[in-house]
Formats: C-alpha cells, sequence, structure tokens
C-alpha cells in the first residue's frame, strides 16, 4: 500500500500507529525488521495488514516483471493486455533474483502476509494481528475473516481487544459489530453452529460476498443481545466457560453508565445509613 496512507482512512492521528508501507503492502524482509523495530522497540501490541482494491500488483507476475526489466530500465506501459514496454533498452536479468511479491488473489495475499507474520520466529505469539482489505471506491475497511483467525494472539482479553477494533466510529465496520468469526470465538463455539444461527433466521447478520466467491456475515451487538435473550437455552448450557460469560458480561449485557450511577448512589446511601447520618435530620420536623 505504498500509494495510499492508512491514517488517514482509518481516521487516526499522527503518532497513533507505526505504519509500515511498501508496493501491495506485503508481508517482505524488510516490512517484518520495521515491525519487530516497532513492538520491541516502540511497544506495538497489535499488528494490522492492509491491502486495498484494485492495487496495481495484481496485473502483473513474477515472470512478467522480469521479461520487463530484462529488456528495458525505462517506465513500462499499461494496456489491455497488462504492461509492456515503450522504452529503449539496456536492461538488466538482476530482477531474476527478487520475489515482486506479486497478487493474484486479494483476499489470499492478506491471509498469506499475516500467516507469514504469525508464524516469525521474532514476532511473539502474544501479539495479534488482524487482516483487512481497503476498498478505495467506499472508503470502507472489510475484514478478511480467514486472515484474522491466522492472525490470533495465544491469549488475549476480549474486553480490550474490542475496545481496539470497534471503538473507532468513523470506519465503515462501525464500532457496534463483529464478524461471526469473532463472536463464535469471543463465545466459544464452533463457527458452523453460530453460522447456524443466521441460516436459520434465529440471529440476524448482514451477508457480504467478494469477488473471489467468498462470503462474510457481521452481525451488530444490538441483535446478539436480542439473541442471547430470547434464545438463552443457546447460550447459558452446563458447559458454559468462564470466558463467554465474560464476553457477555463486559461487552454483550455491560451497564450502561446510568445504571451504574444509580447503583453506586444506591450502595452510598446504604453505607451512610449504615453510619447513622441518615438517622436524625435537623431540617426535618
Amino acid at each position: 500500500m505504498a500509494r495510499l496512507d492508512p491514517a488517514k482512512f482509518a481516521g487516526l492521528a499522527e503518532g497513533d500507529a507505526h505504519v509500515i508501507g511498501n508496493a501491495g503492502g506485503r508481508a517482505s524482509d524488510d516490512a517484518i525488521r520495521s515491525l519487530v523495530i516497532s513492538y520491541k522497540l516502540l511497544g506495538t501490541r497489535e499488528s494490522f495488514v492492509i491491502h486495498h482494491t484494485d492495487c496495481g500488483m495484481r496485473f502483473f507476475t513474477n515472470n512478467v516483471m522480469q521479461g520487463l526489466l530484462a529488456n528495458s530500465l525505462e517506465t513500462a506501459e499499461l494496456g489491455a493486455d497488462g504492461f509492456r514496454n515503450v522504452g529503449q533498452g539496456p536492461g538488466s536479468r538482476a530482477g531474476e533474483y527478487i520475489d515482486w511479491l506479486t497478487i493474484s488473489d486479494p483476499e489470499q495475499a492478506v491471509i498469506d502476509d499475516v500467516s507469514r507474520i504469525r508464524n516469525h520466529p521474532l514476532v511473539p505469539a502474544t501479539i495479534p494481528i488482524y487482516g483487512y482489505i481497503y476498498d478505495v471506491k467506499t472508503g470502507g475497511l472489510v475484514e478478511v475473516e480467514q486472515a484474522t483467525d491466522e492472525g490470533k494472539a495465544s491469549s488475549y482479553n476480549t474486553k480490550s481487544l474490542y475496545n481496539l477494533l470497534y471503538r473507532q466510529e468513523y470506519t465503515k465496520l462501525s464500532k457496534d459489530t463483529i464478524t461471526l468469526r469473532q463472536l463464535s470465538a469471543y463465545l466459544r463455539m464452533r463457527f458452523g453452529q453460530v453460522r447456524g444461527w443466521v441460516e436459520q433466521g434465529l440471529l440476524k447478520a448482514k451477508r457480504y460476498e467478494f469477488k473471489s466467491g467468498s462470503v462474510s456475515y457481521r452481525v451488530s451487538l444490538d441483535e446478539i443481545r436480542k439473541f442471547c435473550k430470547k434464545h438463552e437455552n443457546l447460550i447459558i448450557t452446563r458447559r458454559t466457560c468462564l470466558n463467554r460469560m465474560r464476553f457477555l458480561e463486559e461487552v454483550i449485557f455491560a451497564p450502561k453508565h446510568a445504571d451504574l450511577v444509580e447503583a453506586r448512589q444506591s450502595k452510598n446511601e446504604r453505607k451512610a445509613f449504615e453510619r447513622g447520618e441518615y438517622l436524625e435530620n435537623p431540617k426535618r420536623s
């Protein structure tokens, strides 16, 4: 992603994130070198791989690039049949020794990059890695669920992860939606079971289809609340784990600020009564 600035379309201010860019946004050796420096010396705690639609890296292959360079070092031209040389030689065969990291399938490229970072020996397993594709036409960030699944940290806190990904109101994803894969992970349930709720009409989710044919679902927290209240027997079972209860308590059914204020006030009044402060009031007759 050499031409786009992720900080701008993600609504980040200067210094909020360490942006590492190159042609195609690929997880090259140099990109991983910068990533390791970022977490090791600067304290970065999460990583995002973000590619974009209509990327120029899709219009050529390693062989095409090598052939172009072998014949001419001048700028090539993109035509209906791909790139072609319009300048004069000489060229160089040195391009044969470089992996140009071209892209044939945008989603698979994100998955491959996340997987490479996840499995790199210098990247701690505790750092989560997420995969997204930026749609240059709509301005929206679309999650590549399989990539994010590949990049899961070995241990994470559900509440902090939610706050990290969905607190940004300015993104097209909205802070109040999560993917079905994330929901299944938070609930510690099989993805097929959660998707079955959608297919049966029990849980309302928005369907997204990609050009590659893959399908993604996003569901709002409000719909999850409705589903949990109406189908409590599917969520609360004898095998319900602690992590699922924490997710429900801290995210889905988290108390509103007004409720907390009322609860605190009631608690303070009870303590005052126990101290005897409400037993006598000189202003009352």
